[in-house]
């Protein structure tokens, strides 16, 4: 159990297949995480989803779901709760583990860890921590440039340089369990400390054009040269491992499906074209 977290799962659901993969991501999160952890430390931010049952399905596993009037797209939405959460939860945070609405956790116990590294000396210059699942003994099976489809690991593959210095990745283990200090670049959907998310976010914001998610990793390289790695992580995405198994399947990734195909279906891409913005109201779902 985690003390010092807040846990922001973020949902989309404009079309069957969000709602059937943000079930089982939910049944996966109730089996995984503490009832107390689920009850004070869990905000869903959900932006506009307009799926049967939706609403109800979310109310009926959590007490603090906040929805959107509009679509205000993955980066908005979190930018909404960092200025706000502590309203919403009464209390203040150190870390912040974003959950997107396919992922499948497992591990979960290595989270308590991960707090206490990022309160130690050895983190210092570490802005979050990489929890996907992920192997630094068989790194060249997650490396994006390597990876072939056919293998399980495929669902997992991530560029193995360094997007600002353009460096190959390096591991240097620390003095907590699976636990590495490396030089990848700092990821958002990972295990990060809050006040560094927040200020990436108010420098994004402050874009007067449309920014990528590159600007990201450039906004948090100019405060944390660092970024930890979890060996073995603790999740996966279920889309991603579906539409792999699947040849054909109309699984929605966020990331990678056809841009035209999302605006079709009422859906905001996350890669390019993002702007912050707080032209939007939101509500409580379970206020009583």
């Amino acid at each position: 159990m985690t003390q010092d977290t807040l846990y922001l799962l973020v949902t989309c659901t404009m079309e069957e297949t969000r709602f059937q993969v943000l079930k089982k991501c939910v049944e996966n999160i109730n089996c995984n995480f503490s009832d107390h952890n689920i009850n004070n430390d869990f905000l869903v931010f959900d932006n506009c989803s307009s799926q049967k049952g939706h609403d109800e399905f979310l109310t009926n596993n959590f007490k603090n779901v906040y929805k959107s009037k509009k679509n205000v797209g993955l980066w908005s939405g979190i930018n909404w709760v960092l200025k706000n959460y502590k309203s919403k939860m009464n209390r203040e945070y150190k870390n912040i583990c974003l959950i997107e609405s396919d992922l499948i956790f497992y591990r979960t116990d290595q989270l308590r860890n991960i707090e206490l590294f990022l309160d130690s000396e050895e983190s210092s210059n570490v802005g979050c921590v990489r929890i996907k699942e992920y192997s630094v003994k068989d790194n060249h099976l997650f490396d994006k440039s390597k990876v072939n489809p056919r293998m399980k690991t495929y669902r997992s593959r991530c560029s193995h340089v360094n997007y600002m210095t353009k460096n190959r990745v390096t591991y240097e283990e620390t003095s907590f369990k699976n636990i590495y200090n490396t030089n990848f670049h700092s990821l958002i959907c990972a295990f990060n400390r809050i006040d560094f998310l927040k200020s990436i976010f108010e420098n994004l914001a402050k874009y007067e054009k449309v920014f990528i998610e590159g600007d990201f990793y450039r906004e948090a390289y100019q405060i944390k040269e660092k970024c930890a790695v979890l060996d073995e992580g603790c999740f996966y995405e279920l889309s991603a491992d579906i539409n792999r198994n699947n040849p054909g399947s109309i699984y929605i990734e966020s990331s990678y499906t056809d841009v035209a195909k999302l605006k079709e279906l009422g859906y905001v891409e996350t890669r390019l074209n993002n702007r912050i913005t707080s032209q939007f109201k939101v509500e409580k779902l379970n206020e009583q």
